[in-house]
């Protein structure tokens, strides 16, 4: 019996020995039930979730997972429901248009925070840099990759972690790094992780336009590769046929491409494979069939799809190609409205950094000028050679890009705007450098010498010889060198150049205008002589009508310096009678015949001189019609003939030139001076 059953009360000493006999027993009771409750609670989300997962019911099961990880964070199947909830979300987020990545990655950052030793840490932390990678957090992602490589250098993880590191730098522009790195994971044992390594390598190959490695990467992979490969991974045919096609071996490619076709009819590539082999009929001018794929496309495809959008484009091209003359013009009247360029613009815009984004501005430059349009005609030919690869189209041929600089150059140089044409040679220099026609530089130089950029002028009219251009062209760019070095006053290099085109040119219609320059350049250097001995050489052979007046206007001033002004007189009346000299030259070279002859005491042929400046059809104002008259009026008061030089003194007066004007009065002062002093001494004599 207890002390409690006997009545009598228990003291404070037993009680407490009783209360610390029964508090294990208590706590054991509150700890375990709870404990139990919740462990059942986890065993039924734990067979709800891996039930949906066996259905594949899997947004069903990943929705138990989180839920179990969430509610019941101490069961023992919390760390491997949250595992399996982060990778459940991400095979849904395969499958899904528009997945939640940022879920994803929080879902595994969970798992590194909270499971830090669990054997799956490593895959989770790598997993978070492949989520924002798939969100384009493209700098987060490489941090993420270099990072797992740093705390995990002994881990399997690491040439996956390495691979996608190789691929986020492709996405940022970085491809030499990513090929060294893509090169490097070649070597790894495991073969389909190299399979999926060389894919990767033959298409940043392909981006960076380094096409026979991206061929011989694709054809090595299929060396090493199972026999099966190809049907399991059809789309590896894809890839081959395209590198087939980028290096110009098109039957080689339209096997290949053919092939995955009808391996994968039903492969959501199908449009792009089409398409493939719609460019390559097209490149090989087969265009029915060509159009026949194009249609084909529209047929299948989705709307919006890049296939889709692309196929109309080329139909498009198609279209104006069919409207347009044998003689590749067309009327505005025939061209479509502006409304029809729509489709040109979705390729520019969607596919921008793209050739065929190119092909679409050139389409759109050609319609632009067909409209009259030089405005947006100029902005697309701009835009062109900014997107641009430097050089020939490597299939065609056709420098497109330095015909499209030359057109906006020449419209430049109409305007004459000529420091816009030397800041465009300077922005696309290379694009300059790779056209091969002289064309191009040889107007460019035009723009720098009138600039007074003479030595960059000069250094660009001599590159241009090694180009195509056409006789015109090369004379007048012969010519054109010559001036640069005058204005240089570089005679010795000017020297030799002109002695070889008397070389090149002798006989031929060039001749006259070689003399020409032959001549001006021994005037420059004062060889006075032998400068007139070439001009008469250029005016035997009569030059062009357009280069009579330079001509003349040379051969006179070196006869002037000579002194050889009775010889002018001669040449001048020639000049006169075969119409040299504008009226106003004429006058002037007369006006200057005068003044040597006068000067030379040849007062007789100086009137003469005088009066041809003063002829009927010349002008009869200015100041070498008013020298004429100032000096005629001279000659004729010396000769006393008064009131004839009374006429032309007095027009002297009204001339512009005040000097001028204040010689004829004081000329016709002292004519009447004279004359009052004669009219005195007759009648003295009388």
């Amino acid at each position: 019996m207890t002390p409690e059953r006997a009545g009598r009360p228990l003291a404070l000493k037993d009680r407490l020995k009783w209360l610390l006999v029964l508090l294990p027993v208590v706590l054991c009771l509150v700890l375990t039930v709870p404990h139990q409750a919740a462990a059942a609670a986890g065993q039924e989300l734990w067979q709800s979730a891996v039930g949906a997962a066996e259905r594949e019911d899997w947004r069903r099961a990943a929705i138990d997972f989180e839920r179990l990880h969430r509610e019941h964070p101490t069961s023992p199947f919390a760390e491997e429901a949250l595992w399996r909830a982060a990778t459940l979300r991400k095979k849904i987020a395969a499958t899904e248009p528009d997945p939640d990545w940022e879920r994803i990655r929080d879902l595994f950052r969970r798992f590194t925070v909270e499971y830090p030793d669990s054997p799956q840490a490593e895959e989770a932390y790598l997993e978070m840099g492949i989520a924002h990678f798939k969100m384009r957090f493209l700098r987060e992602a490489l941090t993420y990759f270099r990072l797992f490589v740093e705390r995990y250098p002994d881990s399997e993880l690491v040439p996956r972690a390495r691979h996608w590191q190789a691929r986020t730098l492709i996405e940022v522009a970085r491809v030499d790094e990513a090929i060294e790195i893509f090169k490097e994971l070649t070597e790894e044992p495991e073969l389909a992780f190299r399979l999926e390594v060389m894919t990767n390598l033959g298409l940043a190959y392909d981006q960076q336009g380094a096409y026979w490695e991206a061929l011989a990467t694709f054809q090595e992979l299929q060396r090493v590769a199972p026999e099966e490969y190809h049907l399991q991974n059809p789309e590896f045919l894809l890839l081959l046929g395209q590198a087939y096609f980028r290096v110009g071996r098109e039957q080689e490619g339209y096997q290949q491409v053919f092939s995955f076709i009808n391996l994968a009819p039903d492969s959501p590539r199908r449009p792009e494979a089409l398409f493939e082999l719609g460019e390559s009929r097209r490149r090989q001018g087969e265009h029915e069939t060509a159009r026949r794929l194009y249609n084909r496309i529209l047929e299948e495809g989705s709307p919006g799809e890049r296939a889709v959008l692309l196929a109309r484009f080329r139909l498009a091209e198609y279209q104006d190609k069919a409207r347009r003359r044998p003689d590749d013009t067309a009327t505005r009247r025939e061209v479509p409205g502006p409304e029809t360029d729509a489709v040109f613009y979705q390729v520019i815009e969607r596919f921008g950094h793209e050739a065929i984004a190119n092909d679409a501005r050139y389409a759109l430059y050609r319609r632009h000028l067909e409209r009259d349009d030089q405005t947006l005609a100029r902005e697309m030919a701009r835009s062109y050679v900014r997107h641009a690869e430097p050089g020939p189209d490597p299939l065609t041929g056709v420098n497109r890009a330095g015909d499209l600089l030359v057109f906006l150059v020449e419209a430049l140089l109409a305007e004459e705007e000529y420091q816009r044409v030397y800041q465009l040679y300077l922005n696309e220099f290379p694009h300059v450098v790779a056209y091969e026609p002289g064309r191009l530089r040889y107007l460019i130089g035009q723009a720098l010498e009138e600039l007074a950029l003479y030595p960059q002028a000069a250094v660009v009219y001599y590159r241009a010889l090694a180009g195509e251009m056409s006789r015109e062209e090369l004379v007048d760019l012969y010519y054109r060198r010559v001036e640069v070095y005058f204005a240089m006053a570089d005679y010795d290099t000017a020297d030799r150049l002109l002695a070889h085109l008397r070389r090149i040119y002798d006989g031929e219609p060039e001749m006259p205008e070689v003399y020409y320059l032959s001549g001006r350049l021994r005037a420059a250097e004062f060889r006075y002589d032998e400068a007139l001995e070439f001009y008469r050489q250029a005016f035997a052979q009569k030059p062009p009508e357009r280069r009579r007046a330079a001509h003349a206007g040379n051969y006179l001033a070196t006869l002037e310096a000579l002194a050889r002004f009775a010889e002018m007189n001669r040449v001048m009346a020639r000049f006169q009678e075969e119409q040299w000299l504008e009226p106003e030259g004429l006058q002037r070279w007369f006006r200057r015949t005068g003044d040597g002859l006068r000067r030379q005491g040849l007062s007789e042929q100086a009137e003469a001189a005088y009066q041809n400046a003063l002829a009927e059809g010349l002008p009869t104002a200015g100041p070498d019609y008013q020298a004429a008259n100032l000096y005629l009026g001279r000659l004729l008061a010396e000769r006393r003939e008064a009131e004839t030089a009374r006429e032309h003194l007095q027009a002297a007066i009204a001339g512009p030139d005040q000097m001028y004007a204040r010689m004829a009065q004081n000329y016709l002062n002292q004519l009447e001076i004279n004359l009052a002093t004669a009219e005195m001494q007759s009648l003295f004599a009388q």
